[in-house]
């Protein structure tokens, strides 16, 4: 179950599984619309997860009395979309284009041209090919368009254990962006990393290096250990769960938020133009 390399082989392993075991029936695929009607064709079951992760991904109704707030809001995006466009940053170098091809992970599934992340590895990846990455990230980064093929992905949706199966709500998407387009995105993350990271709070923890879930753990558990040694009064705790919280952000709004953060160069207006 090891590749060449003489490591762990997730897909040489299912494949062993796949041999020993066999392969179990068939389950018929049964999947519910928002109206509660049952959806067994298959590109009637495709065209309702379109819809669905559609109309998941939209930003909710402003509620009447935020309308002006918004109309506001809005302006001043268009503003600074505008002149964070002219705000040119300088070139990636080939330097910081190399720190993201070395932490491409192996065995992950093929992007929307079917190409992977192999290919893409710096023991793979010839001196010709870096440079034409490189003068493709600089030239998207400078004419502010990214091309076509960047802007298709693929949504695979998994079940999250727990409600109905048949019920897409109980199902979170995983998007698999193109390749490329991942590079373009873990550049101006790097980048923009410096400047955000020192302004925010040690509540978040999501998507931040070097913190997870044990950060807020270890601040609960030793809240519960205060009151058990009788250090301190009786409380409560209680956990809140937003429903499709970052689903629903509004993608204005978030660029308003990281333009406050310090990104005020053109890698703002490449967030918004690439999502």
């Amino acid at each position: 179950m090891s590749n060449n390399e003489g490591s762990f082989s997730n897909n040489r392993m299912w494949k062993l599984k796949k041999k020993i075991c066999g392969r179990g029936p068939d389950r018929l695929t049964v999947k519910k619309d928002c109206d509660g009607n049952i959806v067994t064709d298959p590109e009637n079951i495709k065209k309702l997860y379109s819809d669905v992760f559609t109309k998941r991904l939209k930003h909710k109704d402003i509620h009447e009395y935020l309308e002006k707030l918004w109309s506001l809001r809005m302006e001043l995006f268009n503003m600074r979309l505008e002149s964070s466009k002219f705000n040119k940053s300088e070139d990636w170098s080939l330097s910081q284009l190399e720190d993201v091809l070395k932490k491409l992970k192996n065995g992950k599934c093929k992007d929307p041209s079917d190409l992977v992340n192999e290919l893409f590895k710096l023991e793979n990846l010839g001196t010709d090919l870096k440079q034409s990455i490189l003068m493709m990230m600089n030239s998207i980064k400078n004419e502010m368009i990214q091309p076509e093929f960047m802007e298709f992905c693929k949504v695979y949706p998994i079940y999250k254990g727990k409600g109905e199966m048949s019920n897409l709500d109980n199902y979170r998407g995983i998007f698999v962006l193109h390749i490329l387009r991942m590079i373009k995105d873990r550049l101006i993350n790097n980048d923009i990393d410096k400047i955000i990271e020192p302004t925010m709070s040690d509540s978040q923890v999501g998507g931040r290096k070097n913190k997870g879930c044990r950060n807020h753990l270890f601040v609960l558990y030793s809240c519960m250990n205060s009151v058990k040694q009788k250090q301190s009064k009786p409380i409560d705790i209680k956990v809140y769960d937003v429903s499709k919280c970052f689903d629903k952000l509004s993608l204005e709004d978030v660029c308003n938020n990281i333009y406050d953060r310090g990104v005020t160069h053109d890698k703002m207006a490449m967030i918004y133009e690439g999502n």
